[in-house]
């Protein structure tokens, strides 16, 4: 059940864009907390994410807009790791 809604199956919002505060001044357009735009992460990536967490049974899933995204992903957390490894 979707815990805003109520509804047995979570809706899929169709919004691209999100209504900002009535004082955006100090917000961090950045974030993955807000959802302002669908390159910043939305409900329904969010909701993806925690789905495709539980269903391989990991900590923490990440689902990027696309392809290249994803390989720029990969790559720089096998750098990270290898980098980060004691030689």
């Amino acid at each position: 059940m979707d815990r805003d809604s109520g509804a047995i199956k979570r809706p899929i919002p169709m919004a691209t864009r999100c209504a900002l505060p009535y004082d955006p001044t100090d917000m961090n357009r950045s974030g993955a907390g807000a959802n302002l735009y669908t390159r910043n992460g939305g409900t329904n990536q969010k909701y993806l994410q925690e789905r495709v967490t539980f269903l391989e049974g990991g900590e923490d899933c990440v689902v990027l807009v696309s392809g290249v995204a994803a390989l720029s992903g990969s790559f720089f957390a096998l750098l990270n790791d290898y980098c980060s490894s004691p030689a």
